[in-house]
């Protein structure tokens, strides 16, 4: 701060009164404000089932006027609940995220997905804590806390649909399966698997998704209310495959807290072979005597060979003698 003053004073009227003014500078030398970084964090859902999945999403704003650099996020769970996925992925384990440098009036988001122990009883609470350092800003920290709700869920209900293409199919010709399960529930299937059962007569060639496990196991994860889950099988007929034979596919579908109803059975009926057809046409029909089928007129036929002539009328002459 600098401070200036200055005084006036007149030497003529020695009653005159002395005037003084000051004025007062503020000198600032920093820079913009400092980093400053919040920490804003929610659950999804809240209360929560037993064995239901549960979301944090984790939102960190700078408020600052600087750029907040070396930020590091740290989660803290509730040993009641169990890590699955996260966006964007942990750099260290499943509970540390090195984040990008966040601008002033910039922020990130980081969503974890999970879900609660089955053995959880009414009325835990999950405390999940949250905490973010930075090379040029305060600490930030959060926490957020989920209330276990062990009242009857709403009830989970598992349909299987499938459908084959195609049928009739031909031995050693192609045949594909369409499976779809579908949550028709009020509450999330949970690790829902999917299991399939080949005819002895069908060759497995690919999946979309591929199989968890083999060519017949897929791991579906969860599957929220309304939900679906589809898998597209390819594979052929054997060549053994005889006329008339079905081919029966089953598939069976379970959770942890759903039941699937029931089993979808594919018919495929697998002729012998391809079966050939021949078709014969004429031109022109009907056909005129010395012509080709072109309208074309054939050659006319001579007899070459030689001729006596001396002898055929001495015959002749003979003949009509005989005649008389």
């Amino acid at each position: 701060m600098l401070t200036n003053t200055v005084t006036a004073e007149e030497v003529l009227a020695a009653s005159a009164p002395l005037v003084t003014a000051t004025e007062i500078t503020t000198v600032s030398t920093g820079g913009p404000a400092p980093a400053a970084l919040t920490v804003t964090k929610t659950d999804s859902v809240d209360p929560v089932f037993p064995g239901d999945p549960l979301r944090y999403t984790i939102r960190i704003e700078n408020t600052g006027g600087t750029t907040a650099t070396g930020i590091v996020l740290t989660e803290t769970y509730a040993s009641l609940f169990t890590f699955g996925s996260s966006t964007p992925v942990a750099s260290t384990g499943n509970n540390i995220w090195n984040l990008d440098d966040i601008a002033p009036g910039g922020g990130t988001v980081v969503a974890v997905n999970g879900t609660v122990n089955p053995a959880a009883i009414n009325g835990n609470v999950l405390a999940n804590g949250v905490q973010v350092t930075s090379t040029n800003a305060t600490t930030a920290n959060g926490d957020e806390n989920t209330t276990v709700d062990t009242a009857t869920p709403p009830a989970t209900t598992l349909t299987v649909t499938k459908t084959d293409s195609v049928d009739p199919a031909t031995s050693g010709g192609p045949l594909n399966y369409t499976v779809t399960v579908q949550n028709t529930g009020a509450s999330t299937a949970i690790n829902v698997v999917l299991t399939e059962t080949y005819p002895g007569d069908f060759v497995f060639s690919s999946a979309n998704p591929p199989a968890s496990i083999g060519n017949n196991v897929w791991n579906l994860g969860n599957i929220a209310a309304g939900g679906q889950s589809v898998v597209n099988i390819s594979g052929t007929v054997g060549p053994g495959a005889t006329n008339g034979q079905v081919f029966t596919n089953t598939v069976a579908v379970t959770a942890d807290n759903a039941t699937a109803n029931g089993n979808e059975t594919t018919t495929i009926t697998a002729p012998t072979g391809p079966v050939l057809e021949i078709t014969k046409t004429d031109s022109v029909d009907p056909l005129q005597i010395g012509r080709s089928g072109g309208g074309q007129r054939l050659p006319q036929l001579h007899d070459h060979r030689p001729q006596h002539r001396g002898v055929d009328r001495a015959g002749r002459d003979a003949d009509r003698h005989l005649r008389r």
